[in-house]
């Protein structure tokens, strides 16, 4: 079966409702195993709409994450996108030509490339997140002697950042160097407003609108991007 472009994949499971979403190139339904797949593809055409609604909003999101650009051979950094090209050498290496990021390999393996990758924007993090992240802080704390919170960078799936108010410190995802600094600097604010509150209760937010004021229309705005 098959619906606009995608492929129809059902997936019986013990569960007791029916889920749709798009893995890849096809349209996963996770339905209950007491339900026949006649019925599942009728309940489908039933709820058209429905199916539709979740595959046009699939087609509206950026998909940045490493994998991706394997597949593509495009790749973004603050907001840009580049060229991805791949050449033999006799040492592994990333930089920036013009529009052309060039990964450099020894050996042609899929692992070393993300593995190169994710170190070339692990440092790009760090070269050019940090200084934002500074400014940032220095303009929610007002004294300059209080404890701050120290950062460090990782590569997430589900989620731009993370406070761990134990540790004191904030985590930033890796990939959020891949947008424009309007997403990077609202990450930023998130997080650090999360060392006044912890959850994201109604105070939160108050803590956070009065450190920054586009927090609607960039936590929509961050939606499109997905990191697969």
């Amino acid at each position: 079966m098959k619906i606009d472009e995608y492929e129809v994949k059902i997936k019986k499971e013990n569960r007791k409702t029916i889920k749709i979403s798009i893995e890849k190139n096809f349209l996963v339904v996770k339905a209950p195993g007491f339900i026949r797949e006649d019925q599942l593809e009728k309940i489908l055409f039933q709820n058209i709409n429905k199916v539709r609604r979740i595959i046009n909003k699939n087609r509206n999101l950026i998909d940045i994450g490493e994998k991706h650009f394997l597949e593509s051979n495009n790749a973004m950094l603050l907001g840009k996108s580049y060229k991805v090209e791949v050449i033999n050498s006799y040492v592994n290496n990333v930089e920036i030509i013009d529009d052309t990021i060039i990964i450099s390999v020894k050996k042609d393996d899929e692992n070393l490339k993300i593995k190169l990758f994710k170190n070339f924007y692990k440092n790009k993090c760090i070269e050019v997140i940090t200084p934002i992240y500074k400014q940032c802080l220095d303009s929610f704390v007002e004294d300059k002697c209080s404890i701050r919170p120290r950062i460090e960078y990782k590569f997430y799936k589900g989620r731009w950042g993370a406070y761990y108010p134990k540790d004191n410190k904030i985590v930033l995802n890796c990939n959020l160097v891949k947008l424009d600094e309007e997403y990077i600097r609202y990450v930023i604010f998130h997080e650090i407003s999360h060392t006044k509150i912890p959850n994201h209760s109604k105070e939160f937010y108050n803590v956070f609108n009065n450190v920054y004021d586009r927090v609607e229309e960039m936590r929509i705005k961050i939606k499109k991007y997905i990191i697969n």
